[in-house]
Formats: C-alpha cells, structure tokens, sequence
C-alpha cells in the first residue's frame, strides 16, 4: 500500500490555516465537530495497481481516494465554505 495519507492531510491543512488560522481539521469522520469552521478529509481508498508492481512485489502506483468534509455554523453559505 502506498501511504501517502499524512502527507496530503498535513499539506491540506497548512493551506487552510494560511486562509483561517481558526479552521479545525480531522483525518478521521467527525459527526460533531468541537469547533468551526471544520475541514474532515479522511482516506477513503486505496487500491494498489498491481499490474505496475515491480519483480520484487513493490507496487510503483495506487489509486487513492479522499473525502473532503466542510462545515460551517450558524448562517454561513456553501460559497463561504
């Protein structure tokens, strides 16, 4: 499996802080969130494509999914999300 989960969570988040530095995020789902605004981005998939592994078993490539969850309270628009 190629983790590169981390990674993309840790990148998400440094560019989200240079917008609001108040912004809370998770890599886990979160159904209540302890503050807002809220960003849940959580690996949903990640499937390795074994065609493209090496002699040795290594995988070279994966298709990897996430979710992105954004939530605002109170009279926020989708837009301001």
């Amino acid at each position: 499996m190629i983790d590169i989960q981390n990674e993309v969570f840790t990148n998400i988040t440094n560019a989200l802080k240079l917008v609001d530095a108040n912004v809370e995020t998770s890599s886990v789902y979160t159904n209540t969130p302890s503050s807002y605004p809220f960003v849940g981005i959580e690996e949903i998939d990640n499937v390795p494509f074994t065609e493209s592994a090496d002699c040795c078993d290594i995988e070279n490539h994966a298709e990897i999914s996430f979710e992105i969850d954004v939530r605002a309270k109170g009279d926020k628009r989708k837009s301001d999300c």
